[in-house]
């Protein structure tokens, strides 16, 4: 089984540590998974780069589970529902939306 890790471009002096976490996973299941990480082309800032985003997560939906570990849960709307897994560690970012945005997130 290859699991398809779907993780955000990281920004130079911050918030990259999650995806270290999902190192350590992939290590500990070395062995009896596959991983492949597939990292957005670009920083998740604005309409047009989350597109690309969007497009990038599309064409590499060929794994059989597809993991989104970072903030680029909006991937998911193009990624087939049944091999599909969002990890959401913070809803933070939900209380400080308007509440159409509060809606689409």
């Amino acid at each position: 089984m290859n699991v398809f890790y779907f993780q955000r471009r990281p920004r130079e002096g911050s918030n990259f540590s999650l995806e270290f976490h999902f190192e350590s996973v992939r290590e500990l299941l070395k062995g009896r998974l596959e991983s492949t990480v597939i990292e957005a082309p670009v920083k998740s800032n604005g309409l047009i780069p989350r597109l690309r985003i969007m497009l990038h997560a599309w064409k590499h939906r060929h794994g059989d589970v597809l993991h989104n570990t970072g903030d680029n849960h909006f991937t998911n709307f193009l990624l087939p529902r049944a091999k599909n897994v969002l990890t959401v560690l913070d809803c933070g970012l939900l209380t400080n939306r308007s509440p159409l945005k509060r809606a689409i997130l």
